[in-house]
């Protein structure tokens, strides 16, 4: 259990509407909301890519990582 504490993966509710981008210079998407919980403390996420409107399930700690979109 203490290690799924210590990841500091980002809840659901903190996600949804948020907006990043795939690395630094890739495509923005917006976080739409939470599917479902992993194991280990993960969330699976909705998002959608602006640029094609494609929607895609992706990890809250991929999120966590990639940067906020300006």
């Amino acid at each position: 259990m203490a290690a799924v504490l210590s990841r500091n993966i980002a809840m659901p509710e903190q996600l949804a509407g948020s907006f990043h981008t795939f690395g630094p210079s890739g495509p923005a998407y917006q976080v739409r909301k939470a599917v479902r919980a992993l194991a280990g403390g993960d969330w699976l996420m909705e998002i959608e890519v602006l640029t094609s409107g494609e929607v895609l399930e992706y990890k809250a700690s991929e999120i966590d990582r990639d940067p906020v979109a300006a």
